[in-house]
């Protein structure tokens, strides 16, 4: 990864960003326009939409600090934080995410650095993105306190899109990016940024397996 990014790419991961949140954002001030146009009449419907959609904008913007941010300091994160953050992130979405407590597991007296877990958490993301109706995301590490680190993903409708490789591997010239591709550029980039190796298996049954190692 480059010391500093194209700037095209930082316009499209903003607009990303704000794309994803003005939704609940945009639920929040049509629950307020009910409660001044109804009143008490509004009730019970406008207050549920209003806190639904202030609970989704939440959870948002709480995983794109994790995946984009520095949540967490400089070093080390919590995993437990960034696995629950990841699980309320897709619920009620097509994408059934699997992630033992168990794991990943660091070898004894150790803990995962930032890094590593970052690399997770957006290849996760990058992974529901894929499904475009219903599957299935697993985080998996096959041997235990040990590199590397799986990413599964699977189910129907899951698209590897063209670009999405290159996107990855940093490969793939900025101005080429879109909306669709630009989670898979920065994933990419941030997991070299931290010295991490990403792989990449695209098994002949639709399955995607990312892998982060040292």
């Amino acid at each position: 990864m480059s010391d500093s990014l194209h700037p095209y790419v930082l316009e499209l991961m903003a607009s990303r960003i704000c794309h994803d949140v003005i939704s609940p954002v945009g639920a929040i001030n049509n629950g307020l326009e009910l409660l001044q146009e109804m009143g008490v009449d509004a009730g019970a419907e406008a207050i549920g939409l209003i806190a639904k959609s202030a609970e989704q904008a939440n959870r948002r913007l709480r995983l794109f600090r994790y995946a984009y941010g520095s949540a967490g300091g400089k070093d080390l994160v919590d995993a437990r934080d960034l696995r629950r953050t990841a699980f309320e992130y897709l619920e009620g979405s097509r994408t059934v995410l699997e992630w033992p407590e168990t794991e990943p597991m660091a070898k004894p007296g150790e803990q995962f650095a930032k890094g590593v877990m970052k690399g997770i958490l957006n290849l996760v993301v990058l992974g529901s993105e894929m499904i475009t109706k219903a599957g299935l995301v697993k985080v998996r590490q096959p041997v235990l306190g040990a590199y590397p680190i799986e990413i599964h993903v699977s189910g129907e409708g899951s698209n590897f899109r063209e670009g999405m490789e290159a996107s990855l591997q940093g490969t793939i010239e900025p101005e080429n990016l879109d909306a669709r591709l630009v989670h898979a550029y920065i994933a990419g980039a941030l997991i070299r940024h931290y010295g991490l190796k990403l792989s990449l298996n695209k098994t002949g049954d639709g399955k995607v397996v990312f892998g982060i190692s040292l």
